[in-house]
């Protein structure tokens, strides 16, 4: 299937669990759906799957570093993107 709703059955016990896995499902796809809108409103005509390809070597790192007064530091900092993320 070329489609980001891949079906399959559900297999919870709970009726409660099944609402809240639709819930979510219906939520992943309006994610998908805005950032394809806000691609193509920037001139972006590339399917999901390919964007998503080329983004997944694109991270964001934390680093966590403890000092001497027993307090953390944490650091973030993305990776530094490839010319076709810029």
């Amino acid at each position: 299937m070329k489609s980001p709703l891949l079906e399959r059955p559900l297999f919870h016990h709970l009726e409660k669990r099944t609402q809240t896995h639709i819930f979510r499902c219906v939520m992943a796809y309006h994610l998908l759906v805005a950032i394809e809108k806000r691609f193509l409103d920037r001139g972006v005509h590339t399917s999901w799957w390919t964007l998503r390809a080329q983004l997944r070597t694109h991270q964001v790192v934390t680093v966590v570093l403890p000092t001497k007064d027993g307090k953390v530091l944490k650091i973030r900092k993305g990776t530094t993107p490839e010319p076709m993320h810029r």
